[in-house]
């Protein structure tokens, strides 16, 4: 996400800040954000297809998109099964539109024409993915459609997606939906050490020292701030926080305090922080790990103090 992103995702955060901040607790391990894929069908054309027959239509679609979708945005779990209830979803909906047509003779019949859409849900907050005319069309009207067979459909849908997902995961529209979804609500303000240790493991987020985390905390007399962490190293003692994302400052956004960049620890941002009474926190900007582990991750700084 470039910085044009990042100061959009400023202006529009520092509106709601919700939840609560612990500071220097024992937390217990943290689930990986999920995102639930659903699978929906509006299209009368099939409806001659067996419930079991669009299971099964449902779940390669699912599994097709969650898959590409994981090795993109990584730090979230994608799937129509997630093993943690999920923060959002993201819909896949086929879709027909019915015509009057007249042929060449006058006479007036009807065909349909079927799309394949995305949008995604954050609570009570609909996201649309443009994709332009083209992309959207799985069957176009005049084509054949596979009414009978769940196969060629499943097939068809799988072939589409394919063509969709290289530019629509990459897409602003996206990566705006995905900057709003909650990632957790603690940070750990460890004074022993002069760090600041996020509960998420990097491990899980898939993310390198690239990744910046957004801190989005309401102070106290209702003051909004945000805080931009670099998630540029790991704990790597033993213990509960065994692989948590230690935070470097970027930046923070408060009235009244500025700080040099890339610095581990800044007492006054951390009393301030401290004594909020609202987080959240999010993906400002993501750089997926290749090899999705802190250990062999070379752009990850394990050693603090690097």
């Amino acid at each position: 996400m470039n910085q044009q992103h990042l100061s959009r995702f400023k202006a529009i955060f520092f509106a709601a800040i919700l939840l609560v901040l612990v500071a220097g607790a024992t937390l217990a391990d943290p689930d990986r954000p999920s995102i639930r894929v659903v699978f929906k069908l509006d299209a009368p054309t099939f409806s001659d297809l067996d419930e079991a027959d669009l299971v099964e239509v449902a779940e390669q679609a699912t599994a097709t998109l969650s898959e590409r979708a994981n090795r993109r945005w990584g730090f979230l779990e994608w799937g129509a099964d997630p093993a943690s209830e999920p923060v959002a979803e993201w819909i896949i909906v086929l879709e027909e539109e019915v015509l009057a047509l007249t042929d060449e003779s006058g006479e007036v019949f009807e065909d349909s024409i079927i799309r394949l859409d995305h949008s995604g849900v954050i609570g009570d907050t609909t996201f649309g993915f443009d994709q332009g005319v083209d992309r959207r069309i799985l069957y176009q009207w005049g084509q054949p459609k596979p009414v009978q067979s769940a196969t060629v459909l499943a097939d068809d849908i799988d072939t589409r997606l394919g063509v969709q997902l290289g530019e629509l995961l990459e897409s602003f529209e996206v990566e705006n939906f995905l900057e709003k979804i909650p990632l957790g609500t603690t940070l750990i303000a460890d004074a022993e050490k002069h760090r600041l240790v996020v509960p998420l493991r990097i491990e899980d987020l898939r993310a390198d020292r690239e990744s910046v985390l957004g801190v989005v905390f309401m102070a106290p007399a209702d003051q909004e701030g945000l805080l931009e962490l670099e998630a540029a190293a790991a704990v790597t003692e033993e213990g509960d926080h065994k692989g948590y994302v230690v935070g470097r400052i970027m930046d923070v956004v408060f009235v009244g305090i500025t700080v040099q960049p890339r610095i581990w620890w800044h007492q006054e941002v951390v009393d301030l922080i401290t004594e909020s009474s609202d987080v959240k926190i999010f993906m400002l900007q993501y750089s997926p790990s290749l090899s999705g582990t802190a250990s062999t991750d070379g752009g990850v700084v394990l050693d603090p103090d690097a």
